[in-house]
Protein backbone atom coordinates (compact mmCIF):
# COMPACT_ATOMS: atom_id res chain seq x y z
CA UNK A 1 0.00 0.00 0.00
CA UNK A 2 1.16 3.43 -1.06
CA UNK A 3 0.16 6.20 1.50
CA UNK A 4 -2.29 8.24 0.07
CA UNK A 5 -3.51 11.09 2.16
CA UNK A 6 -6.36 13.50 2.54
CA UNK A 7 -6.47 16.44 0.27
CA UNK A 8 -6.50 18.54 3.57
CA UNK A 9 -3.74 17.12 6.06
CA UNK A 10 -1.79 18.64 8.43
CA UNK A 11 0.89 16.90 9.86
CA UNK A 12 1.66 16.07 13.62
CA UNK A 13 5.65 16.99 13.26
CA UNK A 14 5.05 16.26 17.53
CA UNK A 15 3.53 13.34 17.19
CA UNK A 16 5.66 11.94 14.32
CA UNK A 17 8.96 12.42 16.64
CA UNK A 18 7.22 10.74 19.37
CA UNK A 19 6.10 7.69 16.90
CA UNK A 20 10.31 7.72 15.79
CA UNK A 21 11.51 7.84 18.98
CA UNK A 22 9.18 4.86 20.22
CA UNK A 23 9.34 2.73 17.62
CA UNK A 24 12.66 2.11 17.87
CA UNK A 25 11.79 1.57 21.77
CA UNK A 26 9.04 -0.46 21.70
CA UNK A 27 8.07 -3.70 20.14
CA UNK A 28 4.72 -2.37 19.64
CA UNK A 29 2.97 0.97 19.55
CA UNK A 30 -0.52 0.71 20.62
CA UNK A 31 -3.16 3.57 19.52
CA UNK A 32 -6.58 3.51 21.26
CA UNK A 33 -9.07 6.55 20.22
CA UNK A 34 -12.64 6.55 18.31
CA UNK A 35 -13.49 6.99 14.97
CA UNK A 36 -12.62 10.29 13.92
CA UNK A 37 -9.27 11.00 15.87
CA UNK A 38 -7.14 10.71 12.92
CA UNK A 39 -5.03 7.51 13.99
CA UNK A 40 -4.58 6.15 10.46
CA UNK A 41 -3.81 9.26 9.44
CA UNK A 42 -1.64 10.31 11.63
CA UNK A 43 0.12 6.81 11.36
CA UNK A 44 -0.09 6.82 7.37
CA UNK A 45 1.33 10.69 7.54
CA UNK A 46 4.51 9.44 9.80
CA UNK A 47 5.25 6.46 7.62
CA UNK A 48 5.38 9.02 4.60
CA UNK A 49 7.96 11.10 6.16
CA UNK A 50 9.80 8.61 7.96
CA UNK A 51 10.90 6.19 4.96
CA UNK A 52 10.15 3.14 6.30
CA UNK A 53 9.61 -0.06 4.93
CA UNK A 54 5.90 -0.91 6.01
CA UNK A 55 3.11 -3.69 5.68
CA UNK A 56 -0.19 -2.01 6.27
CA UNK A 57 -2.94 -4.54 6.69
CA UNK A 58 -7.03 -3.59 7.67
CA UNK A 59 -8.11 -6.11 10.21
CA UNK A 60 -11.55 -6.19 8.28
CA UNK A 61 -11.37 -10.35 8.59
CA UNK A 62 -9.74 -11.69 11.87
CA UNK A 63 -9.70 -15.17 10.48
CA UNK A 64 -7.38 -13.86 7.91
CA UNK A 65 -5.38 -11.68 9.76
CA UNK A 66 -2.76 -14.88 10.76
CA UNK A 67 -2.24 -15.81 7.18
CA UNK A 68 -2.11 -12.27 5.96
CA UNK A 69 1.12 -11.79 8.60
CA UNK A 70 2.33 -15.38 7.24
CA UNK A 71 2.70 -14.38 4.02
CA UNK A 72 4.80 -10.93 4.62
CA UNK A 73 8.48 -11.68 4.36
CA UNK A 74 10.93 -9.87 6.44
CA UNK A 75 14.03 -10.35 7.08
CA UNK A 76 16.96 -9.29 9.73
CA UNK A 77 17.35 -5.50 8.79
CA UNK A 78 19.31 -2.24 10.30
CA UNK A 79 16.39 -0.27 9.51
CA UNK A 80 12.95 -0.60 11.36
CA UNK A 81 10.54 -2.36 9.56
CA UNK A 82 6.68 -1.33 10.64
CA UNK A 83 3.56 -4.12 10.53
CA UNK A 84 0.32 -1.48 11.05
CA UNK A 85 -2.53 -3.59 11.78
CA UNK A 86 -5.31 -0.57 11.89
CA UNK A 87 -8.76 -1.28 13.27
CA UNK A 88 -7.15 -3.47 16.05
CA UNK A 89 -10.81 -3.41 17.55
CA UNK A 90 -11.95 -5.94 14.96
CA UNK A 91 -9.71 -8.54 16.84
CA UNK A 92 -12.16 -9.98 19.03
CA UNK A 93 -11.17 -13.74 18.77
CA UNK A 94 -8.86 -14.09 22.23
CA UNK A 95 -7.40 -17.40 20.23
CA UNK A 96 -6.56 -14.83 16.94
CA UNK A 97 -5.11 -12.32 19.76
CA UNK A 98 -3.21 -15.34 21.01
CA UNK A 99 -2.03 -15.94 17.94
CA UNK A 100 -1.13 -12.97 16.69
CA UNK A 101 0.89 -12.33 20.32
CA UNK A 102 2.72 -15.84 19.31
CA UNK A 103 3.91 -13.95 15.67
CA UNK A 104 4.78 -10.84 17.27
CA UNK A 105 7.00 -12.99 19.83
CA UNK A 106 8.55 -14.55 16.67
CA UNK A 107 9.73 -11.35 14.39
CA UNK A 108 13.51 -10.26 14.65
CA UNK A 109 13.92 -7.22 16.37
CA UNK A 110 13.91 -4.63 13.46
CA UNK A 111 10.32 -5.58 13.14
CA UNK A 112 7.77 -3.49 15.02
CA UNK A 113 4.24 -2.98 15.25
CA UNK A 114 1.40 -0.52 15.07
CA UNK A 115 -1.77 -2.11 16.33
CA UNK A 116 -4.64 0.88 16.12
CA UNK A 117 -8.02 0.59 16.67
CA UNK A 118 -10.86 1.68 19.48
CA UNK A 119 -10.30 -0.77 22.07
CA UNK A 120 -8.01 -0.69 25.33
CA UNK A 121 -5.26 -3.23 25.02
CA UNK A 122 -6.32 -6.69 25.29
CA UNK A 123 -4.65 -9.05 28.58
CA UNK A 124 -2.87 -10.94 26.02
CA UNK A 125 -0.28 -8.33 25.73
CA UNK A 126 -0.45 -7.32 29.01
CA UNK A 127 2.93 -9.61 29.08
CA UNK A 128 3.95 -6.37 26.56
CA UNK A 129 3.29 -3.57 28.98
CA UNK A 130 4.79 -5.32 32.12
CA UNK A 131 8.24 -5.81 30.26
CA UNK A 132 8.06 -2.13 29.08
CA UNK A 133 8.23 -3.24 25.08
CA UNK A 134 3.98 -1.43 24.62
CA UNK A 135 3.66 2.47 24.58
CA UNK A 136 0.62 3.36 24.08
CA UNK A 137 -1.10 6.42 22.57
CA UNK A 138 -4.77 8.10 23.07
CA UNK A 139 -7.14 10.87 21.89
CA UNK A 140 -4.97 13.55 23.61
CA UNK A 141 -1.98 12.72 21.36
CA UNK A 142 -4.39 13.16 18.83
CA UNK A 143 -6.46 16.31 19.57
CA UNK A 144 -5.50 19.28 17.81
CA UNK A 145 -3.77 22.24 19.31
CA UNK A 146 -4.40 25.78 18.37
CA UNK A 147 -2.14 26.00 15.60
CA UNK A 148 -2.91 22.80 14.03
CA UNK A 149 -6.79 24.23 14.08
CA UNK A 150 -5.85 27.20 12.55
CA UNK A 151 -3.43 25.69 10.09
CA UNK A 152 -6.04 22.98 8.96
CA UNK A 153 -8.60 26.08 7.91
CA UNK A 154 -5.94 27.64 6.33
CA UNK A 155 -5.25 24.72 3.84
CA UNK A 156 -9.26 24.35 4.08
CA UNK A 157 -9.47 27.70 2.29
CA UNK A 158 -11.25 28.85 4.93
CA UNK A 159 -10.79 32.36 6.44
CA UNK A 160 -11.49 32.65 10.22
CA UNK A 161 -10.99 36.06 12.52
CA UNK A 162 -9.20 35.32 15.40
CA UNK A 163 -12.61 35.15 17.60
CA UNK A 164 -14.24 32.87 15.02
CA UNK A 165 -10.97 30.66 15.63
CA UNK A 166 -10.76 30.39 19.51
CA UNK A 167 -14.85 29.61 18.94
CA UNK A 168 -14.30 26.34 17.02
CA UNK A 169 -11.23 25.63 18.80
CA UNK A 170 -13.02 25.79 21.99
CA UNK A 171 -16.00 24.19 20.38
CA UNK A 172 -14.23 21.06 19.00
CA UNK A 173 -11.69 20.28 21.50
CA UNK A 174 -9.51 19.50 18.86
CA UNK A 175 -11.53 16.91 17.69
CA UNK A 176 -10.01 16.43 14.00
CA UNK A 177 -13.73 14.95 12.99
CA UNK A 178 -15.34 18.02 14.40
CA UNK A 179 -13.13 20.37 12.87
CA UNK A 180 -13.46 18.82 9.58
CA UNK A 181 -17.53 18.96 9.78
CA UNK A 182 -16.61 22.68 10.73
CA UNK A 183 -15.00 23.44 7.37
Amino acid sequence: MSVVLPPIYVPKTELYNKFTVDCEKYKIIHICAHTGWGKTIAVLGWLKESKYSYDYIKAENQDKLIQKLMKLTISEQEKPHIIIIDDFHRINNPVIRDELVDYISSTPMCCHFILSGRTAVSAEFKPYVITRQLRSYGIEDFRFTYDDCQEFFECSDVTLSEKELNAVYETSKGYPLSLSAMA
